[in-house]
């Protein structure tokens, strides 16, 4: 019954920042080659190392070899693989705008690929697994987000108050017609837009913005985000027409499968379904599969509240979110309290945020950036300390 302190994969994207992991870490910061991501889990592409364990074998091996004693009740809910994967994740420029499928277009696009003979580390693959691929984001700072298609009425009053509606001519007809059908050509027309449309496009929406045109602020903030580093990219329509989010610490947002969405700035943490499946359409150098893209996307309008944790006694925080794969939880550790944690025989990631907490049964010592797996035949746990605890589990 261990629980064992991990090491875990930094990914460098140019879109990190320098400073905002690292420090968490205790560790100097990349000026030159920004830490973007903390992954924490048992992922194929990388996996989290036991770090105290003779060899340093990966999280995943040893799941892989003791499937009962660590994922317990969640053993066949993800054919014997850890459910999710927590991220730690800083953002000081826009993500792509992406898409992730669900969970019978996961399944349906890594077989074809696999048929096609696609290496999986090819840049051109889509598909890494054939897993869907939900997710959580919780805000640590202040943290935008671009996420889900506006109201028709609102895209078509947006590309209007800024002289683009006569040049794509969908938004005649999705005017006067808003079905899913019509949602999806325009979608075609704004995503596939290129050389010299694109350009002039470009000059007008700058044209107008710098004329004080009467466009909603939120869209002006998102567009002059995204224009500090793209610059010829039809990507810099997406807050025309998808919704914005300005998401306040401890605030959350849930994306599903087939929902458009982009992560302009800030640092948050993500848990999803232990999936790497991504679908770019803009806003990046890497591979675009515009076509794909249109084929995944669920074509209806967004509405998706800010998710508010439900604090259960207030130290026990639980973000509730409609998948099987994951649960988002915090702990909020005070002094002088000696906390029984009860784990309900399922596996659990552990990620202390602040302060210092230790695991009183195995003498386990948590800081800033140090993280624990949780094997799910531990009932429970004594924790003591100071801090902010994150864990990453499956619903019970």
């Amino acid at each position: 019954m261990p629980v064992f302190l991990l090491s875990n994969p930094l990914k460098h994207y140019e879109w990190g920042s320098p400073y905002y992991i690292p420090q968490l870490l205790k560790m100097e910061p990349y000026p030159d080659n920004p830490v973007a991501e903390m992954w924490i889990g048992a992922h194929p592409a990388d996996s989290s190392i036991l770090s105290e364990v003779e060899g340093q074998p990966s999280l995943r091996e040893y799941i892989l070899n003791h499937p009962v004693e660590a994922l317990g009740k969640a053993k066949n809910l993800y054919n014997g693989e850890l459910p999710f994967l927590l991220k730690v994740l800083a953002a000081e420029k826009a993500l792509s705008i992406q898409v992730h499928p669900s969970a019978e277009k996961a399944k349906e696009g890594f077989l074809q690929e696999n048929k096609r003979g696609i290496p999986l580390d090819s840049p051109t693959r889509n598909y890494s697994d054939p897993h869907p691929k939900p997710e959580l984001l919780c805000a640590l700072t202040e943290f935008k987000v671009l996420c889900g298609f506006r109201n028709p009425e609102q895209i078509v009053a947006n590309f209007r108050a800024v002289n683009l509606d006569k040049l794509f001519p969908s938004l005649s007809t999705l005017a006067q017609k808003q079905d899913e059908a019509t949602l999806k050509n325009f979608t075609q027309e704004v995503l596939s837009v290129s050389g010299e449309k694109l350009n002039q496009t470009l000059r007008i929406l700058e044209h107008s913005l710098n004329l004080n045109r009467n466009l909603p602020e939120d869209v002006v903030s998102a567009f002059n985000l995204i224009r500090k580093h793209f610059n010829e990219d039809a990507g810099l329509l997406a807050p025309l027409y998808l919704n914005t989010y300005t998401l306040n610490p401890g605030e959350a947002l849930f994306l599903e499968p087939g929902v458009m969405h982009s992560y302009l700035g800030g640092a948050g943490i993500e848990i999803m379904a232990n999936s790497d499946n991504v679908l770019r359409a803009g806003l990046t150098p890497k591979y675009k599969d515009i076509p794909e893209v249109l084929n995944t996307l669920v074509y209806k309008p967004y509405v998706q509240k800010v998710i508010l944790p439900k604090n259960i006694d207030d130290i026990y925080f639980v973000y509730s979110v409609p998948v099987n794969e994951f649960e988002l939880q915090s702990l909020h550790i005070i002094p002088g309290l000696n906390l029984k944690l009860q784990l309900h025989n399922m596996p659990v990631i552990m990620l202390c945020y602040q302060g210092e907490v230790t695991i009183l049964e195995h003498q386990k010592i948590l800081s800033p950036g140090k993280a624990t797996f949780i094997t799910a035949d531990i009932p429970e746990l004594s924790l003591k300390g100071q801090g902010i605890l994150w864990l990453a589990t499956v619903p019970t």
